[in-house]
């Protein structure tokens, strides 16, 4: 924060009495205090207060005895407004994206649906003088919406300010951006703010008439950084504030967006607030209009996005889609990666392919990476997402084609219609998510008591381990089976729950007597994304997913493959591995391994398979069930390190070869595992795990064309 402005606001907060204002109140007042001062005689002190309002919104004003200082706010406050200004790079690249390639010779109608203070109207401000429009009328272009009224100030008495540096004549220039630079919700129409009213010159014009929004005309170009948040509340969230009087803001304005009828692509299920805001935005272009979006890259591969993304493709809305490299910088919402999308309104007579380029280093310079671009199609997402209709955001066209054609070889391994029910089941597959540690917290213990069980968490369990976060690494003992009664046999264990809640939530899992899983958290910048594991009967938290198939070994086997997995990290793009993720990977039918290769021994490839799962799993006595299931006549003891390696090993090779993949595809995939060879070459020197595969591989080659 800059010592001046807070210097100057440290002033006004001593002056100002507080009388029954809470924190929030009181530093508004100091704001539009300092703003008021500002306005009349230093027009830079004004943009420096635009500048560092996202800032001030993270500080709050306390008493201290005679004395006021700024603590740090709640980060709730500023996340309720979506108030984390856009870094100028970004700024510039919305600017080039959208508002460039319309100003051929014109002045075009710009908007920013969610403003702020004005950062995003200043740029197009810089971009409209750059091609010669004269001062005045570029103010006059400008179009802002925002739910904070101190910001709305600010964004007007900044293209104020800005106007006047430039030369022009600023009388009746205020009441202007007054009119044009409004206090509104982007995603509800209320009393005060309509876009159809408030901004009639624009979106009032003579023509057709948009069925779903009643608008007519549009914007020429729209640059945004909309809120990124999820529109529910988290008690954690919420120090200092009214957790249910903001609840019930929030339940209101979801239930408006879901009942307005403006929002049929993004408006059901858990609301994110940038999914509406991008189907806003495209809504409010005109005829060539556009608009670029500085938005998280779930916009287009969340679950929730299916709809929107393919009617964006269908209608050729979607133009590009470019993720960023580095967001380190971005505070809006940390470790979340970011995109750039580009959307417009153009009459073609066939729907174009939008344009990906992932892992952006310098959104001002896309034109130096253009060779890694490739082509996002409605057929490529139908294909590789039947289900969800959601993008995936491949590395490069190379893996495009890869996952692509896995797809066209086999079919998913369960497969939704819109109702969520299954059109496509191969593997009897099914899935449950267990106990609950935010919405069931009300029945979670932290210490053992009569009927409960310890509950076990996902970063117990490894890569076909219940033991340990990896396979290699440090062993935690699981109970008997006889002690499963007994709470205290995992000293790591936090938690524990009722037994009755988990027989009610699972129950009939259970009755195999082991459950199927894999870890939900996980990233593909790990090691390993694809993480199933083999685990005891018992009670577990949703940091797992629990799945169960009548073939559950051999669908464990598979998942383990490095294959399998290659697919699921290209469609993971956050922290999490959504079960919808899983359920539309390209697993081989189970019918496939029936097939006899003289590679296995004269076995099926089932048989084969068991019993390199036999050799690759971790094993512990509470999975005697498993042991049994699969023919063995007792629990085998762990296999020594480099016998685990080499049976997954053969399992990725296996299933490479059942993907259709060449030597020339698998070395390709092997090299897309940075973090795997990374470690490897630490522990050993060099990418053990692609050498093991590879051999792997060739010593199945027959097989595959026999």
């Amino acid at each position: 924060m800059d010592d001046a402005v807070l210097a100057r606001l440290q002033v006004a907060a001593v002056r100002l009495e507080p009388a029954g204002l809470d924190g929030d109140a009181w530093r508004r007042a100091c704001v539009l205090d300092e703003l008021d001062r500002a306005r009349r005689n230093e027009p830079e002190a004004v943009l420096e207060l635009a500048r560092r309002y996202d800032q001030l919104l993270g500080l709050t004003p306390v008493r201290d005895g005679s004395d006021v200082r700024w603590q740090r706010a709640a980060r709730h406050g500023r996340r309720r407004l979506g108030a984390f200004a856009t870094p100028p790079n970004l700024a510039a690249a919305l600017a080039d994206l959208a508002l460039v390639p319309t100003l051929a010779g014109r002045a075009p109608t710009v908007l920013d649906p969610a403003c702020g203070a004005g950062a995003l109207l200043q740029v197009a401000f810089d971009r409209l003088l750059a091609a010669g429009v004269p001062a005045a009328l570029a103010v006059r272009c400008l179009h802002g919406v925002d739910v904070d009224p101190t910001a709305v100030e600010l964004a007007r008495a900044a293209l104020v300010a800005r106007a006047s540096s430039a030369g022009a004549d600023t009388s009746g220039l205020r009441d202007a951006v007054a009119a044009q630079v409004v206090v509104g919700d982007a995603l509800v129409d209320t009393e005060q703010m309509s876009w159809r009213k408030t901004f009639a010159a624009v979106l009032g014009r003579p023509g057709d008439v948009d069925p779903v929004t009643g608008w007519s005309g549009g914007f020429d170009a729209v640059l945004a950084n909309p809120p990124w948040e999820r529109l529910k509340l988290a008690r954690s969230e919420h120090e200092g504030y009214d957790l249910e009087a903001d609840r019930a803001v929030v339940r209101a304005r979801v239930s408006a967006v879901r009942e307005g009828g403006r929002h049929p692509l993004t408006g059901s299920g858990d609301l994110n607030a940038h999914l509406p805001f991008v189907e806003t935005c495209w809504r409010l272009l005109a005829p060539l209009g556009r608009a670029a979006l500085l938005v998280p890259e779930g916009a287009v591969t969340d679950r929730q996005a299916g709809q929107l993304v393919l009617t964006l493709l269908d209608s050729g809305a979607l133009e590009s889609v470019h993720t960023l490299a580095d967001t380190a910088g971005f505070v809006g919402a940390p470790g979340v990666r970011a995109a750039l999308i580009t959307l417009h309104r153009k009459v073609s007579e066939a729907p174009e392919a939008a344009t990906v380029l992932t892992g952006v280093r310098d959104p001002c310079d896309l034109d130096a990476e253009r060779g890694r671009q490739w082509q996002l199609t409605a057929d490529l997402v139908r294909t590789v997402n039947p289900g969800s209709g959601t993008a995936v955001l491949f590395r490069t066209g190379s893996d495009a084609g890869l996952v692509a054609a896995a797809h066209e070889r086999f079919e998913v391994l369960l497969c939704r219609n819109g109702s969520g029910e299954a059109v496509q089941d191969p593997w009897g597959f099914r899935a449950r998510t267990p106990i609950h540690l935010s919405r069931e917290a009300r029945h979670v213990r932290t210490a053992p008591g009569v009927g409960t069980l310890p509950l076990g968490e996902a970063k117990l369990a490894g890569l076909l381990d219940p033991r340990a976060t990896t396979w290699d690494g440090p062993r935690v003992r699981l109970p008997q089976a006889a002690e499963l009664a007994d709470p205290s046999w995992l000293p790591q264990t936090r938690w524990w729950v009722p037994e009755d809640l988990v027989q009610a939530r699972y129950g009939d899992l259970l009755a195999r007597g082991w459950i199927g899983g894999y870890r939900v958290v996980s990233t593909s910048r790990t090691p390993r994304t694809l993480l199933p594991v083999a685990l005891p009967a018992g009670a577990y938290a949703n940091s797992l997913a629990l799945i169960q198939a009548p073939d559950l070994p051999l669908l464990l086997a598979a998942l383990a493959s490095l294959p399998l997995d290659y697919v699921s990290r290209a469609k993971s793009g956050g922290h999490n591995l959504s079960l919808f993720k899983v359920e539309q990977l390209p697993v081989p039918d189970p019918s496939c391994y029936e097939a006899r290769w003289p590679g296995t021994g004269g076995q099926t490839l089932r048989e084969w398979a068991i019993g390199r799962l036999a050799v690759a799993i971790a094993w512990c006595e509470p999975l005697a069930p498993l042991a049994r299931e699969i023919g063995l006549d007792d629990v085998p003891a762990p296999a020594v390190a480099t016998d685990r390696a080499d049976a997954l090993a053969d399992l990725d090779a296996l299933h490479a070869h059942l993907l259709g993949w060449t030597t020339s595809d698998l070395e390709h995939v092997l090299g897309t595992f940075s973090a795997l060879q990374a470690r490897d070459e630490a522990r050993h020197g060099r990418f053990v795990t692609r050498d093991r595969v590879l051999v792997a591989y060739e010593r199945l080659t027959p097989a595959a064309s026999g």
